[in-house]
C-alpha cells in the first residue's frame, strides 16, 4: 500500500513538472505582449507597451507610448533660490526598447537599451507674482540602459518584469526667455546629467 502511495505521488510529481515545462515552452513561443509600467502610471505617466520577440524569444523590441497628466496648481513647487515657482502641465512620450534575454527564452534575466523621446509642458511664475507662463519644450531625447528579470505567472499568460538602470538626461527644460526648470533644491532638470531609472512592467502574452 505504501509502495502504491509513493508511486502515485511520483506520477503526480512527474505530471506536474511536465505541465510546468509545457507551460514554460508555450510561454517561450509567444511572440507578442502588451504591458504597462505601473511605476510610471503611479507618477501620472499613463503608458502602454507592445512588444514583439524574435529568434525564438531571445530578442525583443518594444514600442511604448504615454501621456503625462497635468498637476493641479496646489502641486506647484518653489525651485530653491531661483526666484520662480513651477507647475507641471503634462506632456507625451514615445520610447523604443531593445531587450536581450540572457539565459532563457522570453523570460528570466535580461538586459535592455532604451531611447526615450519626451515632449514636456510646464509653467513658471515669479514667487512674488500671480501669472503663470506656459512653456512647450521641444522633444527631449534620453537614452537609458537596464538590467531586469521577467517572471511568468500561471501558464505564462501574465508576466511581471521589474528592472533597474541608469537614465541620461540629454535635453534642457528651458523657456524662450531663459528660465530653466528646477526642482525644490534648485537643481536644473536635464542638462546632460545621469540618474537612476527603475520600472515595473505588468502585462499579458499573446
Amino acid at each position: 500500500m505504501r509502495l502504491l502511495k509513493h508511486f502515485c505521488l511520483t506520477c503526480i510529481l512527474i505530471i506536474s513538472c511536465g505541465a510546468g515545462l509545457s507551460a514554460q515552452n508555450s510561454f517561450a513561443n509567444k511572440k507578442l505582449s502588451i504591458s504597462t509600467n505601473i511605476l510610471w502610471d503611479a507618477n501620472g505617466f499613463y503608458n502602454a507597451t507592445i512588444a514583439r520577440r524574435f529568434n525564438e524569444g531571445r530578442h525583443e523590441f518594444q514600442l511604448n507610448i504615454g501621456i503625462a497628466t497635468a498637476d493641479d496648481e496646489s502641486d506647484a513647487w518653489v525651485g530653491g533660490d531661483s526666484g520662480y515657482s513651477y507647475l507641471w502641465d503634462g506632456g507625451n512620450g514615445l520610447f523604443l526598447t531593445y531587450r536581450r534575454y540572457i539565459l532563457r527564452k522570453a523570460r528570466g534575466l535580461f538586459v535592455q537599451a532604451q531611447a526615450k523621446f519626451f515632449a514636456p509642458d510646464w509653467s513658471y511664475k515669479e514667487n512674488s507674482g500671480t501669472t503663470w507662463t506656459a512653456v512647450d519644450n521641444d522633444m527631449i531625447f534620453n537614452p537609458s540602459a537596464h538590467v531586469g528579470f521577467k517572471w511568468n505567472i500561471g501558464k505564462g499568460r501574465v508576466f511581471v518584469a521589474p528592472f533597474v538602470g541608469v537614465n541620461i538626461n540629454r535635453g534642457d527644460f528651458k523657456s524662450p526667455t531663459g528660465v530653466v526648470l528646477r526642482d525644490e533644491d534648485g537643481e536644473i532638470f536635464g542638462g546632460g546629467g545621469a540618474g537612476p531609472d527603475i520600472g515595473l512592467n505588468i502585462g499579458l502574452n499573446f
